[in-house]
């Protein structure tokens, strides 16, 4: 019996037809393992996966590989997103099994109490390319478990135990801090400076080293470092990964050059895309090409992933019928078909679609010539002639079948959300941005928080709420509720709610060894509590408490909230140098450490104005008190200003405080030209 039926996951209820007797992951399905003494058949994947669809089709919606599934198995389907510390966890174990990275599906093999017996990820329904048919590897998992019963068992203890050493990391070095400003040139050496981002396709945005980059510029004036994220974003937004009509970003690009995407679009990726370009036009100053793609993030979230009720979808899937990104291509016969003939011959070069095209011979709109050229070529109102052509589009496309929706809503990746769009809405004075993280921030803050048990939930959909939240969410909670108060009149209100959230996270995640553990204490359906500091789809866990802790210990002078983040930093100090990238957030946090952080009080009548100011630079991750009366500042505060106006702390050093708003914007203007 397939028990998916009443699964809130959308990615779950993809499968609940599925000839495969299928379990969520519960208590039931584990008991059932045990009682009947098989194996786990445990996939691991996500609504808008490709291959996980690929995988479905294949094997899943097949009878007869069905009934051996059914026959030999307990089988669970389980969705990333709704448990990523079970995801770690058995990523962590097929890492160690195949000795390559995982992904998704996740295909993994457990014994009833749960410990790793074979892994992989993709496996086809016919042997190709080198790989094995998924039943070739069912009846292997098959004949080990009933011939080498003990060997099995004594593979799955001995990943069991690697993977508790894995969480807690017994080298040592001398080296506790300071890293940030020792590896933070290595990314600009390791840049991709033909194509920008880091390494060989596939290509990641890996967007916490990009903006420890932009911070290693700030606070030594390198300017090669932030040209190195602007050239990147640049391409990228040039790129097929960028929706060049119905904005946003696809989740990574499958060639070096960010032309051929997975199309799937990801909440956390553009979430973290806005946070960096709103960073990166603060410090280097406002580009038109990165406002535009700031702009359109803003416009796609409007129109397909706010929900109505005020929260932010996960993600909108990569396929429909017609195949992976078939709603995002064109032939130039559609665009001669739709546009008149002048915009038509606009449209094919200013978004490169020719005969053949890029992708299995349709093309990926990019952008194929600067706004400058196609100037020159179809005259000075060509770029107003495009925003037209592009919605005239848009229209056409939204006839054609729509990728799925993945509508729940995850904490953590609504509060990356949060804290890109305040920061887009405070550089460009965008309302739309203003009133869409306000109307979020009210949705979880009255949705998916349990004052009585003082716990957040990780998920909510269709009125339900569930799963106890992660440390992810309640770091990245805590992070945007200390941005709302950089925007926010009433900070001391956000300030409370980021420290109420930062001492739960420390109560129910730290580990006395240093760092902070993924799950909760007491969580029973997990072998080994991972912990983990590397930067993976999203910020580190580990990364953003640390982060969040140093800008706590500014908020409230109290000086165990910065052991505890340099504790986290040290924790993970042996990591570091192993290869150049994967640790910006905590890198991040070390900067702000040992460098120092911002500090801004504004008081008065006028302090909105001086807010608004504000946000128009780039600061190293500040902290604010917006006051009516200096009465109403903490006592730290005492002697930073005695009237109306503004005063910043940075880098170890207060600067005078200012009365009027021409004098605050030339002191913020100098900060750069000081470092």
């Amino acid at each position: 019996m397939n028990r998916l039926k009443q699964a809130t996951s959308p990615y779950l209820q993809q499968h609940a037809s599925n000839p495969v007797n299928w379990y969520p992951w519960c208590s039931e399905a584990l008991a059932a393992a045990k009682a009947q003494d098989k194996p786990i058949f445990l996939s691991i994947g996500y609504s808008a996966c490709h291959w996980c669809h690929v995988m479905a089709h294949e094997s899943f919606e097949d009878k007869e590989t069905a009934e051996i599934l059914n026959r030999d198995f307990i089988n669970i389907k389980l969705d990333r997103e709704e448990r990523p510390d079970l995801d770690q966890i058995y990523q962590n174990a097929h890492h160690l099994i195949a000795q390559r990275a995982g992904g998704w599906p996740l295909s993994m093999f457990l014994t009833p109490d749960l410990k790793p017996i074979f892994a992989g990820t993709y496996f086809p329904k016919q042997p190709r390319q080198g790989m094995p048919a998924f039943g070739q590897i069912l009846a292997g998992v098959m004949r080990a478990w009933t011939q080498k019963r003990t060997d099995v068992e004594t593979q799955g203890n001995t990943l069991v135990q690697a993977l508790r050493q894995n969480s807690q990391i017994t080298e040592s070095g001398e080296q506790s801090s300071g890293w940030s400003r020792q590896i933070a040139p290595q990314l600009i050496e390791a840049m991709d400076w033909m194509q920008g981002g880091f390494g060989p396709a596939p290509k990641f945005p890996h967007i916490p080293d990009l903006r420890l980059m932009l911070r290693h510029t700030f606070r030594t004036g390198d300017g090669r470092a932030a040209e190195g994220v602007s050239f990147t974003l640049d391409c990228m937004i040039a790129g097929g990964i960028h929706d060049q009509l119905g904005g946003g970003f696809a989740r990574y690009s499958v060639d070096d050059a960010w032309i051929v995407p997975h199309f799937e679009k990801m909440l956390y990726d553009n979430a973290q895309l806005l946070l960096v370009l709103s960073e990166c036009d603060a410090l280097l100053g406002v580009d038109a090409e990165r406002k535009r793609a700031r702009e359109q993030i803003v416009n796609w979230l409007q129109r397909r992933m706010v929900l109505k009720e005020g929260g932010i979808a996960a993600s909108l899937d990569a396929d429909t019928s017609g195949g992976e990104g078939d709603y995002a291509v064109w032939t130039p016969e559609e665009i001669n078909t739709v546009l008149s003939a002048e915009d038509a011959q606009l449209a094919l070069a200013a978004w490169g679609i020719k005969k053949g095209g890029n992708f299995e011979g349709r093309s990926i709109p990019v952008r194929a010539e600067s706004m400058q050229a196609l100037e020159k070529r179809f005259g000075a109102d060509a770029e107003k002639r495009l925003s037209t052509i592009a919605d005239q589009l848009l229209q056409v496309r939204h006839k054609r079948e729509q990728p799925g929706r993945d509508d729940k809503v995850l904490l953590g990746w609504n509060a990356l959300m949060v804290r890109g769009l305040l920061r887009h809405s405070a550089l460009s004075d965008d309302q739309h941005a203003l009133d869409m993280a306000r109307n979020c921030l009210e949705f979880v803050t009255t949705t998916m928080r349990d004052d009585q048990q003082g716990i957040w939930y990780a998920v909510w959909r269709n009125g339900q709420r569930h799963t106890p939240a992660f440390l992810n969410d309640y770091a990245q909670l805590a992070d945007a509720f200390l941005e709302a108060a950089l925007v926010f009149d009433d900070s001391a209100q956000w300030q409370q709610r980021a420290k109420q959230t930062v001492d739960e996270m420390i109560q129910r995640f730290s580990d006395p060894a240093g760092g902070f553990f993924m799950t909760p204490e007491g969580q029973q359906d997990v072998i080994v509590r991972p912990k983990s500091g590397f930067d993976d789809a999203t910020p580190s866990g580990n990364g953003t408490a640390a982060n969040v802790l140093a800008r706590m210990a500014a908020v409230t002078g109290e000086s165990h909230y910065a052991d505890l983040a340099r504790k986290t930093v040290a924790f993970f100090g042996p990591w570091y140098q192993r290869g150049v990238g994967g640790f910006g957030q905590l890198l991040l946090a070390d900067d702000l450490l040992e460098s120092g952080g911002a500090e801004v009080v504004c008081v008065g009548p006028e302090r909105e104005s001086f807010l608004k100011k504000m946000g128009k630079h780039y600061l190293p991750d500040p902290v604010c008190w917006s006051v009516e009366n200096g009465e109403q500042l903490p006592s730290e505060m005492d002697g930073r200003i005695d009237a109306n106006g503004a005063a910043l702390c940075v880098a170890g050093r207060c600067l005078p405080a200012v009365a009027d708003l021409s004098a605050w914007d030339e002191q913020l203007n100098g900060l750069l030209a000081d470092s």
